[in-house]
């Protein structure tokens, strides 16, 4: 649905005793920017490119916001990890790295390519990022690369020495041994765990990876695979074949669950499918779980199935939510999917509609919708971010979000029946592209919807796209306060 423009009232108490009859969980949080949206860029101006997973936007304690990305590749670019740090009120925080934003560059060749891909606090309000730094391709190719800021956005030096450290899990051939690292967990002791893919062989086969490391960045040799240090390499077949983690998450049990796509055979082909492995606290396999540790997940639309999940939360009885998207071979019309699992893995067919929720917003575009980000509020709803594709040229996409009560159905108290299309612009700028791929709940329960914006409508630059929107109005309207 698209917000109509506020009405203007002749007098400001008229307004405002309006304004706060009217408002409804998801209209936009003025006091955000001015209007609830906000379109933020790079210091050096370049375009923006965001994780291809992972939470992009955090809320920390005092309700400033973080957002994450990279510049896009190009001649004479050097790529580098970006941490924006916005006040409640969206304006840069200037006691954040440089007038608000932090840059890390690992360099391991020259003007080599950088890509962050997730971000995680740790309880002093350090930051962590986590992605992908560019190696000599002839011999190790991509690294995993870990960096931590400062609470002030400066490089942590109790951190590796100068705040960031690469490593590889180096399992395939010299020259097929590229990594990365697409997820950022701190767990319950503060210790560090990262995971993402390995290369595996000369065909760019993938599989799900994980290393963990102590607060000081020191790896913790407890969490191994013979001769791997601080390791795990996962092995899941037969039950799948190439996989990648694009989130892990920490079970009240210390056991660590990694979830990401995995592929299996399929009418003489193969198809992705949601995959989960359960880790016991030393990184093995816990084959109390599922079958022999790795449980999988097909939405089963039709055909063979490209189901891909890209974040989760974990609830207090260690039944998991996963988000993301699923559609069909041959057909790019994607849906947003939704799962909960029980704790050992199986479909939790009492939630939501028999376990899961597909959602198509029905925006006209050719691509459809996905979800990219999934947060849970203090009464225990669900919020999920995404991106819906419009149509147009260039590409337009809307940014959509919905809000199931803590059963899985759609909270009617939110937007249309559960569902927010959003834009961004103000009338009378067009709707230009915007994409939301993170989100994140304040103490209030507002809604921080993270990701990309067109600025110009000409589709030739990307800057951060970011709204919040009121997830309460009683909390809103000073109920109680």
């Amino acid at each position: 649905m698209r917000a109509s423009a506020p009405l203007v009232f002749a007098t400001l108490a008229l307004s405002v005793a309006s304004s706060l009859a009217a408002a409804r969980d998801s209209d936009f949080y003025d006091p955000f920017a001015g209007t609830g949206r906000l379109r933020v860029g790079f210091a050096n101006q370049l375009s923006v490119t965001l994780p291809i997973v992972g939470p992009h936007v955090r809320v920390q304690g005092d309700g400033s916001i973080l957002i994450i990305g990279t510049e896009n590749s190009g001649a004479g670019i050097n790529q580098a990890f970006h941490a924006l740090r916005l006040l409640p009120d969206g304006s840069a925080d200037a006691g954040f790295g440089t007038a608000g934003e932090a840059v890390v560059d690992f360099d391991l060749v020259a003007a080599g390519s950088d890509q962050v891909q997730d971000v995680a606090l740790q309880s002093d309000g350090s930051v962590l990022l986590t992605g992908s730094a560019e190696g000599p391709s002839a011999t190790t190719g991509n690294d995993c690369a870990l960096a931590r800021l400062t609470s002030a956005g400066q490089p942590d030096f109790s951190f590796s020495g100068d705040g960031k450290l690469t490593f590889g899990f180096n399992v395939g051939p010299s020259g097929w041994q590229n990594d990365a690292c697409l997820s950022v967990l701190v767990q319950q002791d503060q210790q560090i765990v990262v995971g993402g893919i390995a290369e595996l062989d000369n065909s760019g086969t993938n599989t799900m990876a994980l290393a963990r490391f102590n607060t000081d960045g020191t790896p913790d040799n407890s969490f191994s695979s013979s001769g791997l240090s601080n390791k795990r390499v996962l092995d899941l077949t037969p039950l799948v074949g190439a996989s990648a983690l694009t989130k892990v998450v920490e079970l009240s049990t210390h056991k660590l669950l990694a979830i990401g796509i995995g592929a299996i055979a399929s009418g003489g082909g193969s198809e992705d499918v949601w995959t989960m492995a359960r880790l016991n606290a030393d990184g093995s396999l816990d084959t109390n779980y599922g079958f022999n540790g790795v449980q999988i997940y097909a939405f089963q639309t039709g055909g063979k199935d490209i189901d891909i999940p890209y974040d989760a939360v974990v609830l207090a009885d260690d039944s998991v939510v996963v988000v993301g998207q699923t559609a069909v071979q041959g057909n790019p019309l994607a849906q947003i999917a939704i799962a909960k699992f029980a704790p050992g893995g199986t479909l939790d067919t009492s939630w939501g509609n028999n376990g899961r929720q597909v959602i198509s917003f029905g925006l006209g575009g050719a691509f459809g919708d996905q979800a990219r980000g999934i947060a849970v509020d203090s009464q225990g709803r669900f919020l999920i971010a995404g991106a819906g594709d419009v149509g147009g040229s260039p590409d337009n996409y809307d940014m959509l979000a919905v809000r199931l009560l803590s059963d899985g159905t759609f909270d009617p108290s939110f937007g249309v029946q559960g569902k927010r299309d959003i834009q961004l612009s103000v009338a009378p700028t067009p709707d230009y592209f915007e994409a939301a791929l993170g989100v994140a709940v304040g103490a209030d329960d507002s809604i921080i919807l993270g990701g990309l914006a067109d600025p110009d409508g000409t589709g030739n630059t990307q800057v951060f796209g970011i709204s919040k929107l009121i997830g309460d109005t009683l909390f809103d309207s000073g109920f109680g306060g």
